[in-house]
């Protein structure tokens, strides 16, 4: 056989099996590829003098302020904290102290976000593993929103994107960033402070 007919045959012979060697690679490449991680946002639930409701995980739980009847509920579902982030209630601390549950106020005001007060609501979180957690403002979708997205960012790696979608399942639109315009911003940013904040660096070091 003369070499043209070699090299002829050499070249069909690849054409034939080159489909088999591109489904091959298609089938590694899909398998090689590790599938998008699916976040678990929190579940809105109804429950009266409970507003804007909703479990973040089994043992944390935001929502609105909370109601007489809310705060019964409460403590029905076995919550041991309820972390306000409002100026500090000296009626609403009597009512959860009084249902045997503990008051912590972490007040802040959304137009002016700073690290400090997520910082005292991870450690609140950090210093009571295992003991369930109410955390709300006065709707529950922007201070308490930030809160529940500090700990999605700091403690479950989820991206400043994932966590303000979950934000936004619990209320946080347009009208916060008009009234609110650096919340959003300091949202985004959040990521950042906690790799260089020291106060975050500490948590961190806890944690491990």
């Amino acid at each position: 056989m003369t070499p043209k007919k070699l090299a002829l045959r050499a070249v069909l012979a690849g054409l034939l099996t080159l489909p088999f060697l591109l489904r091959a690679a298609r089938a590694q490449s899909i398998q090689d590829a590790s599938p998008p991680t699916q976040r678990s946002m929190g579940s809105r639930k109804h429950y009266t003098g409970l507003p804007n409701f909703g479990e973040v995980t089994p043992s944390l739980y935001r929502g609105g302020q909370p109601g007489a009847d809310g705060l019964k509920a409460l403590q029905k579902m076995g919550v041991s904290i309820v972390v306000d982030m409002r100026s500090q209630s000296k009626h609403e601390q009597a009512v959860v102290e009084k249902l045997g549950m503990q008051y912590v106020s972490i007040p802040w005001h959304c137009p002016f976000p700073v690290d400090q007060p997520f910082v005292k609501f991870l450690k609140v979180i950090e210093d009571n593993p295992g003991k369930k957690i109410f955390v709300h403002c006065r709707l529950g979708d922007d201070r308490t929103g930030m809160a529940i997205a500090s700990y999605r960012m700091a403690e479950e790696g989820w991206s400043a994107d994932e966590a303000m979608k979950e934000m936004e399942l619990f209320g946080f639109g347009g009208i916060h960033r008009v009234i609110c315009p650096a919340l959003a911003h300091y949202e985004k940013d959040f990521p950042k402070h906690i790799k260089t904040n020291p106060a975050f660096k500490e948590l961190q070091a806890i944690k491990k």
